[in-house]
């Protein structure tokens, strides 16, 4: 059995916000495949930390993406607030 870190599925699943680099898209295409190989029963470790960190990965991308569409569409400098109970942007 092998260990995945989180950083795997970020790379399988996060798109690019920039174009990547060679090298950059020879690890993405890399790490779509092992999250291929699992979705076909191959048997991974994964420790509870891991876990939380790629159950956090979708939140924090889509936080970021919120913040940055909000602060581009506006030419005035915004304060944001993170409320961590709700995951709400005051």
């Amino acid at each position: 059995m092998r260990f995945v870190d989180a950083s795997v599925f970020a790379h399988a699943f996060l798109k690019p916000r920039r174009k990547l680099k060679p090298h950059e898209t020879e690890i993405k295409k890399t790490a779509k495949e092992i999250v291929r190989r699992i979705n076909k029963g191959e048997k991974v470790g994964l420790t509870v930390v891991q876990l939380a960190e790629v159950a956090n990965i979708p939140g924090s991308y889509m936080q970021w993406r919120r913040r940055y569409k909000s602060r581009s569409s506006s030419s005035t400098p915004q304060t944001w607030k993170y409320t961590r109970s709700t995951g709400k942007t005051a």
